[in-house]
Parts: structure tokens; C-alpha cells; sequence
């Protein structure tokens, strides 16, 4: 998925976190990363200017290993490999 994808997707984005993983990382997008951030303040979010969407987007990352200390084991659905 591509990041103009993920921000058009956050967009409508209003009861749900959507992880993505990239490489040995989970990073969450825009209200994602915002709700992520509401609810465990460990995580600093960066903003970051992206060319193909022509807008800055908040992100957050944590590595695959950990995703069970934030996240109870059984609470989350997959809808698609790679994503949460």
C-alpha cells in the first residue's frame, strides 16, 4: 500500500487503528498514530513532509517484537497480511 493510499484511508478513519508493517517495524498513520498516542504516551510522533501525498503526515513506529506489550494478545484483527 502506498502512503497516498494509507492517508486517503485515514481520512475516513474514525473508529479503527490500522498498523502497517514495514520491515522489522508497526507504524500507524495520522489518527492511527493519534490514537496510539492518546493511549500509551511512550510513543513521539513525527511529522514528515511527503512528497507523493503533497502534505506532512504524522506517523508513529515500534518494532514487530513488541506489539504484544501495547496490544492484548487476541484483541486484533487482521483484515489483510500485513496489516492490523
Amino acid at each position: 500500500m502506498t502512503q497516498k493510499e494509507i492517508f486517503l484511508k485515514e481520512q475516513d478513519n474514525y473508529n479503527w487503528i490500522y498498523l502497517y508493517r514495514e520491515g522489522i517495524f508497526w507504524k500507524a498513520y495520522e489518527k492511527s498514530a493519534y490514537r496510539i498516542v492518546s493511549s500509551f504516551q511512550t510513543f513521539r510522533p513525527i511529522k514528515k513532509y511527503v512528497k507523493t501525498v503533497g502534505e506532512a503526515i504524522v506517523s508513529i513506529g515500534f518494532p514487530c517484537a513488541v506489539l504484544e506489550k501495547y496490544i492484548a494478545k487476541g484483541s486484533v484483527t487482521s483484515s489483510r497480511p500485513g496489516t492490523w
